[in-house]
């Protein structure tokens, strides 16, 4: 079982700007394995359909419908090569999703040459059905003299760790080389404000 709670802060010596996301869940990824499926994810989930292809051929995966507006996409696709691979080689066309709020959506993508577009030579759909998220422990954030200090509460908090990323477009978790301080009843993590925006989430 896997608990997240997420925060993101641009952090600049003049400027903070939050917001607080819960999660209950870990990234899920889907491949082409999942087609016509019906999958289960909780609200704030980061969601991935990776699916390959070879854009020398002229091909590529387009999202073709969206029926529901519970999932949303979080920025354009992108195309990663296979390790290895050369010029010409297959790869993998990665698109992001966020899960927004409890209902279904249906996914629809075509792999095409976009000057045939009723050429496909691939489909893809999967229902994505969005749950109510089960909080992690909340984070809050201060500001202390030039730092930022990202506070959590020690109750309920045994095994969690602070983790970052840059961006949810996908999301590139790693753990934050950080030792959180017992102050009181909370666990607290100083920061200098300054440097790229940030994400921050809690996970077990």
């Amino acid at each position: 079982m896997r608990a997240a709670a997420w925060l993101r802060f641009l952090l600049t010596p003049l400027f903070v700007a939050g917001m607080v996301v819960w999660s209950g869940a870990q990234d899920l990824v889907l491949t082409a394995e999942d087609d016509g499926r019906t999958v289960a994810v909780v609200a704030d989930q980061s969601i991935l359909i990776n699916l390959p292809g070879n854009p020398s051929t002229g091909y590529t995966w387009l999202l073709m419908s969206t029926n529901g507006d519970s999932v949303i996409p979080t920025g354009p696709a992108a195309y990663i090569p296979d390790p290895g691979g050369g010029p010409g080689s297959p790869g993998t066309f990665s698109f992001p999703f966020l899960a927004v709020h409890v209902g279904a959506t249906t996914l629809a993508l075509d792999y095409l040459q976009p000057w045939e577009p009723t050429n496909v030579a691939r489909t893809f759909s999967v229902t994505i059905q969005v749950t109510a998220h089960t909080s992690g422990p909340p984070l809050s954030i201060e500001f202390v003299g030039s730092n930022v200090v990202i506070i959590w509460p020690q109750a309920g908090s045994t095994d969690f760790y602070l983790e970052g990323t840059q961006t949810l477009s996908p999301p590139t978790w790693a753990a934050l080389n950080v030792l959180p301080q017992p102050v009181g009843s909370d666990y607290q993590v100083t920061i200098a404000a300054s440097g790229a925006g940030l994400f921050f989430r809690l996970r077990k």
